[in-house]
């Protein structure tokens, strides 16, 4: 069974994964999607938020019953992103898959994110995964 770490904690002043990109869809929203058609195998998904980031951990209350999301906090000894995932060290599983989700992620077709990940991190000890943005659009 896999471990998710989400790793929600980048910007102190305002919460980039709770920005609205659809009807009901925050940035979190969609890297949380990619984890519901193998939630069966999914043991927890570890929401690292910062102490002041409440409204995450409250807007997150709608995947209760979709996903096993548990919470810990921030370590403030680290930084950034790769804070977040030593922050949540304790809670790591065998294998664990981090999640940005400030990010917009989406897999071509044919190509899932989970099990094309976790197919190489079978094979190899870290793996990461990334797309370059090239839409001016997007980026702004």
């Amino acid at each position: 069974r896999v471990c998710v770490r989400v790793c929600a904690c980048v910007c102190v002043f305002a919460s980039k994964e709770l920005h609205m990109v659809g009807a009901n869809t925050a940035l979190i929203d969609i890297s949380l999607r990619h984890l519901v058609p193998y939630a069966a195998r999914i043991r927890s998904v570890v929401v690292v938020i910062e102490p002041r980031k409440y409204q995450l951990v409250e807007y997150l209350e709608k995947w209760r019953t979709v996903l096993p999301i548990h919470f810990c906090f921030f370590d403030e000894r680290h930084y950034e992103w790769a804070g977040s995932i030593l922050s949540a060290e304790p809670l790591f599983g065998e294998s664990n898959l981090v999640l940005l989700p400030d990010s917009f992620l989406k897999a071509s077709e044919g190509n899932a994110v989970v099990p094309t990940m976790l197919d190489l991190l079978s094979r190899f000890g870290v793996v990461f995964g990334y797309v370059a943005e090239t839409s001016h659009e997007r980026l702004q």
